[in-house]
């Protein structure tokens, strides 16, 4: 079994952008296959309106029993619920009141009690089997000098994690996508009918405008799209806050440098940005922040592609770039190489054609230690 959310273009549980639904697979190891979804999206009495739903949203732990019941963790909802072994719902547990926001994973601890977390809470709490009920909650947030208590930043952060993971009425959370604050690593159709790759949400700290049109200005307007096109939240804290508060855990969060298990020599880096500064990269990609803060219009990269719809393009931060493949707004290059060779036979995209290569795999180096 798995959490998940998937892909589905029929549904209507948005208006026009990302079409999410929350799911649990069951996979068979024997045909080494995947056995039809199991939606965990409902509706409660308190949702009236189509399409918005307020339950079984962003699965994330998971717990099975001795006798076939299946005990799951919802982040996006604050909830843990139990299922037997056909998936019919036998019974929840709201964990807000418990200080319990966006539960990660749970499970068995010994024969009576299971336990679940809140790394956004700092907490675990363990229940009673029988009847769910609290027996103790545990703060694993250390004393120190930077608790929320003496740096009201930090609680600001804290509750952008919540809010983060927080699941909106079209049973969408920023999570869905973007899987701790990082990339789920595919592709989704997000208001265009074309599917594009997700984007690591880390570093992206002063490296406005956002989105690939570059239509937002900075971190808290990326709020507007949960509450215009996802119906707004659930829970009752004002959108500014909300705004506010996911923008600063977004600000938190450290980009991504040079990649694991791949070694690469400082005279290379030096070398490659001698090369990135002489192709003319820096133009656009201007350090510190990699981004020249604007837009592009999209013909003046692919001078002769019919197929590019968007007329302005956001000139993306290159931080992070080797773990953000494929590259380019559509995701036409694989890799670097291909960025810098393949598609980008005229020079549109800095003065690359001429590279000899070594200079070539120095500017690659480059580009990846970022």
């Amino acid at each position: 079994w798995g959490g998940s959310t998937i892909d589905a273009i029929d549904s209507d549980s948005t208006e026009g952008n990302h079409r999410i639904v929350n799911s649990l697979i069951r996979y068979d190891l024997e045909k080494n296959t995947f056995l039809r979804p199991w939606i965990t999206e409902r509706r409660t009495p308190a949702q009236v309106s189509p399409g918005s739903y307020d339950q079984g949203i962003s699965p994330m732990g998971m717990d099975f029993l001795e006798d076939g019941t299946i005990r799951v963790a919802y982040a996006g909802t604050n909830e843990v619920i139990e299922y037997d072994e056909k998936g019919k719902q036998l019974r929840s547990l709201a964990l807000k009141n418990h200080f319990l926001s966006a539960p990660h994973s749970l499970a068995h601890f010994g024969q009576s009690r299971w336990i679940v977390g809140s790394p956004a809470e700092g907490m675990v709490g363990i229940f009673e089997t029988q009847d769910h009920s609290l027996v103790e909650r545990i703060n694993l947030n250390p004393a120190d000098p930077f608790s929320p208590e003496n740096d009201p930043r930090i609680l600001e952060r804290r509750l952008g994690e919540i809010g983060f993971y927080e699941s909106t009425l079209a049973g969408i959370s920023c999570q869905s996508c973007h899987m701790h604050g990082d990339s789920d690593y595919a592709f989704h159709d997000i208001g265009s009918y074309q599917a594009f790759a997700t984007l690591s949400a880390a570093g992206v700290a002063g490296t406005a405008p956002y989105l690939r049109d570059a239509s937002y200005p900075d971190l808290p307007a990326l709020h507007e799209v949960a509450v215009d096109l996802y119906r707004g939240y659930q829970n009752d804290e004002s959108d500014d806050d909300r705004a506010h508060h996911l923008a600063e855990y977004l600000k938190s969060i450290s980009g991504k440098f040079q990649p694991e298990g791949e070694a690469i020599s400082n005279e290379s880096v030096q070398r490659g940005s001698h090369v990135f500064h002489n192709a003319g990269c820096a133009t656009c990609h201007t350090p510190p922040a990699y981004t020249n803060l604007s837009g592009v219009p999209s013909r003046r990269l692919f001078l002769n592609d019919r197929a590019t719809t968007s007329s302005w393009l956001d000139t993306p931060s290159l931080l992070g770039l080797h773990s953000s493949a494929p590259y380019l707004h559509d995701g036409r290059a694989s890799t670097l190489r291909d960025l810098l060779t393949t598609y980008n036979a005229v020079n549109q995209h800095g003065e690359t054609q001429d590279l000899t290569p070594a200079e070539l795999d120095d500017l690659i180096a480059f580009l990846k230690q970022l």
